[in-house]
């Protein structure tokens, strides 16, 4: 078994996004949403870090990280005022009449517009979310910098919607992050990870998110395709929610699904 271990937050010296210091302690949900997820104690929180080579079958499991108490609770010291009371204030506020509904399973239906700003929002989230273990660090700073001038969506980023809502989804945040070869190409070694992927709960609201910066590599088909809404990249078409709710036997599975699919015929974990 991967050896366990605790703690190993992130400490990071600059802002993430503009580069500068004086940093604040970021919620990973913000403060209005705490009465939208009642019953979101969700006894552990997991953040974990694999490499695996395609070729070889072989995995090093470099972090797998358990917490203690609902993601609600989650800060984390990586990004400075000016950007956290600035633009991630007021992309927060801009998403927050889409959020609220959504989370609490009312009939909704998101315009174009408000499915780039809802993207934006999970995008400008799981970005944060990466730099809470040091070798999650996915996405590279010229995407930030595009996110935080421009609200830009990384390119290789692709997001998928489903309705949930049971006890331990409402308030959980699931990622892994990993590197793996694209077919017929090279293993990269450097050690930064090329696909992160995150599914959260927000109340009734299940978001995946999976984010490759690997060419060549394609994983562009949704996790669990039943009843999953496409957010991003955009479809073209208006968005009805909410679709019929799956179990949280159904959302484990959607976490899970990506790590079963590359690990295969289970490969042999290294230390």
């Amino acid at each position: 078994m991967p050896k366990v271990e605790k703690g190993g937050a992130r400490t990071a010296k600059r802002c993430i996004f503009c580069g500068g210091g004086k940093l604040t302690r970021e919620h990973l949900w913000p403060e209005w949403a705490a009465p939208l997820l009642p019953g979101g104690r969700n006894p552990q929180n997991y953040d974990i870090a694999a490499i695996y080579h395609a070729v070889t079958g072989v995995a090093s499991q470099l972090r797998d990280y358990r917490r203690q108490g609902p993601a609600s609770s989650k800060r984390l010291r990586v990004v400075c005022k000016p950007c956290n009371s600035g633009w991630m204030s007021r992309l927060e506020e801009a998403a927050r009449p889409i959020l609220t509904p959504m989370a609490q399973g009312q009939p909704l239906v998101l315009s174009a517009d408000m499915q780039r700003t809802l993207a934006a929002w999970i995008a400008m989230k799981i970005i944060v979310a990466q730099h809470n273990i040091i070798v999650a660090e996915v996405t590279g700073e010229s995407a930030r910098a595009a996110l935080q001038a421009r609200r830009e969506i990384p390119e290789g980023l692709r997001i998928w919607l489903w309705r949930c809502g049971e006890f331990r989804w409402r308030s959980r945040y699931d990622q892994h992050a990993m590197t793996v070869a694209a077919p017929g190409g090279e293993f990269d070694d450097s050690g930064r990870p090329n696909i992160h992927d995150v599914t959260f709960g927000f109340g009734d609201l299940l978001v995946n998110a999976l984010y490759v910066r690997a060419e060549g590599l394609d994983l562009g088909c949704a996790p669990v395709e039943r009843f999953a809404l496409q957010l991003w990249p955009l479809t073209g078409r208006d968005l009805s929610w909410p679709p019929d709710a799956i179990l949280a036997d159904g959302a484990d599975e959607v976490s899970l699904a990506l790590i079963h699919a590359i690990r295969g015929a289970e490969p042999q974990f290294v230390e």
